[in-house]
């Protein structure tokens, strides 16, 4: 599931002028005008947005704003899925939200489930890091990586030799991950949640 704030960036960079709160409303189903007022003005304290008069518009004022992908939904649960380049979008955010990487390594995440809480709770929305492979990674690192073709969100354990990709919470198992495989690989680094 997209987040709402995903959605109202997406359109706002899709369109050419500003839009006023009915038009979003329109586009972006939030339940009510208070709650989409709500949303705006949270997007507007994170720097995403500007209100010019009765118009709302994605800010680009100078570089404090860059682009990041939003690849899709990681599996703390079930059903993880990476976008593919049609689907793919994009969000908006402070430069000082990137915890000092650049901008092209990075990618966000929505967590679908409940495996990594309380550390990363279900809908999260999390900032990753790009990184392919198991060499250099430290034990205990939280990883996005595809295991068996699904997205997963899970820490990443090395016991004797042998890579398992573990939950935080308690009722999951643990699983075995191949890193000769083609089908288990790691895309990134979990970084922080940003919403």
């Amino acid at each position: 599931m997209e987040t709402r704030e995903a959605k109202i960036t997406e359109l706002l960079h899709s369109a050419q002028e500003g839009m006023t709160l009915s038009k979003i409303e329109a586009h972006v189903k939030a339940g009510s005008t208070a709650r989409m007022f709500y949303q705006l003005n949270k997007l507007i304290k994170k720097g995403t947005l500007i209100r010019e008069g009765k118009q709302y518009k994605i800010n680009t004022l100078g570089m404090e704003y860059v682009e990041i992908p939003f690849y899709g939904q990681g599996q703390a649960g079930i059903n993880g899925k990476f976008f593919d380049d049609s689907e793919k979008k994009f969000m908006s955010l402070h430069v000082n939200s990137l915890a000092h990487n650049k901008p092209n390594d990075l990618f966000l995440m929505q967590v679908s489930g409940d495996s990594m809480q309380p550390t990363i709770p279900d809908h999260s929305l999390i900032l990753c890091k790009k990184w392919h492979g198991v060499n250099f990674l430290k034990d205990k690192t939280i990883v996005v990586c595809s295991v068996q073709n699904e997205i997963k969100i899970k820490r990443f354990i090395n016991v004797n030799d042998r890579v398992y990709l573990m939950s935080d919470n308690p009722k999951y198992q643990p699983i075995l991950f191949d890193s000769t495989s083609t089908s288990d690989t790691i895309h990134g680094l979990f970084l922080k949640i940003i919403g």
